[in-house]
C-alpha cells in the first residue's frame, strides 16, 4: 500500500484511489471480488469504493491455531509466553481487526478452538459469504464446512494460505474470513 501511494503521488489525483485493505489473506479476497462485482455492474469508481468500504466495515477473518510453536519461531511471541502455552496446550483463536492481529479467545483443546470458531462466525450472522482458509485439506476442514454451511445463503469457498501467512499458522491452523450480509447496506 505504502508502495502504491508513493507510486500514486506523480499521477494525476483524479486517475487514482488506493485503498488500504486493513486486513490480510482473503479478507483482501472479498474486498477484491466485491469491488470486481460491483464495477462490473456500474461501472462506477465512486460506488465500487463505497462497496469495499462497506466490506471493510462487515468482514472479520478469524484463525484457529492448534499450536503456538509457529507464532514462536515467527517471533510472534516469546519464549515464555510460547512453553507456558504448549504447556497448558493452549490453542489461541486470532482475529484481524483494523490491520492488527488479535487474540479473540483461548481454549484448551483444538476441538474447543473450532467450537469457539464456529461460534464466533456465528455471531456476524446473517452471512452473506464465507471462505475457508487452511494449510493442507484435512478432515478439520471438511468438520468447519459442515457446520457453517447452514450459516451462509452463498457458497462456502475453500482457499489455501500462503507460505507468509502459514509460516505464522502451522501446518494444522485454519481460518474463516466471514462477510456480513449487512455490507450491502
Amino acid at each position: 500500500y505504502n508502495t502504491l501511494k508513493l507510486g500514486a503521488h506523480a499521477l494525476p489525483p483524479d486517475r487514482v484511489t488506493l485503498i488500504d485493505s486493513q486486513t490480510l489473506s482473503f479478507g483482501l479476497g472479498f474486498q477484491v471480488l466485491i469491488g470486481a462485482e460491483i464495477a462490473a455492474a456500474t461501472g462506477d469508481v465512486e460506488a465500487v469504493h463505497h462497496a469495499i468500504l462497506q466490506v471493510q466495515k462487515h468482514q472479520r477473518v478469524f484463525a484457529a491455531l492448534d499450536t503456538i510453536k509457529y507464532l514462536h519461531l515467527s517471533g510472534r511471541i516469546n519464549w515464555a509466553a510460547a512453553s507456558l502455552g504448549n504447556l497448558l496446550q493452549i490453542k489461541p483463536i486470532i482475529y484481524v481487526s483494523a490491520g492488527e492481529v488479535r487474540s479473540a479467545s483461548r481454549v484448551r483443546t483444538f476441538s474447543r478452538a473450532l467450537d469457539e470458531l464456529v461460534r464466533l462466525v456465528s455471531l456476524q450472522a446473517p452471512l452473506d459469504r464465507i471462505t475457508l482458509l487452511y494449510a493442507h485439506e484435512s478432515e478439520v476442514l471438511q468438520q468447519l464446512h459442515e457446520r457453517l454451511a447452514p450459516m451462509v445463503t452463498n457458497a462456502i469457498m475453500s482457499v489455501s494460505i500462503t507460505p507468509t501467512i502459514g509460516v505464522h499458522t502451522g501446518p494444522d491452523g485454519v481460518g474463516v474470513v466471514t462477510l456480513s450480509s449487512a455490507w450491502r447496506e
